[in-house]
């Protein structure tokens, strides 16, 4: 897993999800993600198109990702969504807590989103 800077749109960073999120690929995004907060960034896409397994240390990770970026205001967005991991996202609603997107680049223009400050917490 790392994360990069995109140019499409400035305050966004992707993180690329290639294998798996586990504990320990969690921690290092935690703190990879903190910088990047601090540096301005005000959304994180996550691409999901080369995450394999999908275990309840995924969806941690991802419901972690949330919590802090709406803790400085900002967004997580998921682009590229493979089956599995959508259907825990139904199964569990958080498909209607995380802003879903067909691809990285439609995740990276999106505006956003019109209640960021309030967006849906999740405790």
């Amino acid at each position: 897993m790392e994360f990069h800077g995109h140019d499409v749109h400035p305050g966004v960073l992707v993180l690329v999800a290639d294998r798996q999120l586990d504990s320990y690929e969690c921690a290092g995004a935690l703190d990879d993600l903190q910088r990047a907060i601090d540096a301005g960034a005000l959304a994180l896409v996550v691409d999901c198109a080369g995450l394999g397994h999908v275990s309840t240390i995924t969806v941690c990770t991802l419901i972690t990702l949330h919590k802090r970026l709406a803790e400085h205001a900002g967004e997580l967005r998921l682009a590229a969504i493979q089956p599995p991991l959508r259907r825990v996202l139904h199964m569990t609603k958080l498909d209607q807590v995380f802003r879903l997107f067909d691809s990285v680049e439609d995740a990276a223009r999106a505006a956003p989103h019109p209640a960021t400050t309030t967006f849906p917490r999740i405790t």
